[in-house]
């Protein structure tokens, strides 16, 4: 469930990519957006909250988050891993769903890592992977690379 989840969540995500300062519209939307990748996945609506709260003011944190609520991130920059941090120094569970902090892989490096015979499998989603292996595509991306 959680590969799935997190394939839609980092759809979800992208949402919010280079959109600069926030509206609060935006943040309704991206919520929307989170709330229906969770549904998609399978969490049933009654196992999960989206709640928008003040990282800024831990302060009153237990305003808004049950201590026993587990926060999920994708950290994009210091910030994320600083808010990553406090929420564990208060003792709150937290989940890293993607760490974007490294620069993304691209596909001329798995290519070559297909002709290298270099484990790729980490570098795409579990489902992309088996797909490729399942229709031996690595057959033709070797071919493709050896041609150039």
């Amino acid at each position: 469930m959680f590969e799935n989840l997190s394939e839609k969540l980092s759809n979800a995500f992208k949402f919010f990519r280079n959109k600069g300062k926030l509206t609060e519209a935006d943040i309704k939307a991206g919520m929307r957006e989170i709330k229906l990748a969770l549904l998609e996945a399978g969490v049933k609506r009654e196992d999960f909250e989206i709640v928008p709260y003040p990282i800024e003011r831990p302060e009153i944190l237990y305003n808004y988050v049950p201590l026993h609520a587990t926060s999920f991130f994708t950290i994009y920059d210091d910030w994320g891993y600083e808010k990553l941090h406090r929420l564990g120094e208060l003792g709150y569970g937290t989940h890293i769903l993607f760490d974007k902090r490294e620069k993304a892989m691209c596909s001329t490096e798995i290519s070559q890592k297909i002709v290298d015979g270099v484990d790729w499998s980490d570098m795409v989603p579990k489902s992309v992977y088996n797909y490729i292996i399942e229709n031996n595509l690595t057959d033709k991306v070797k071919a493709l690379m050896q041609s150039k």
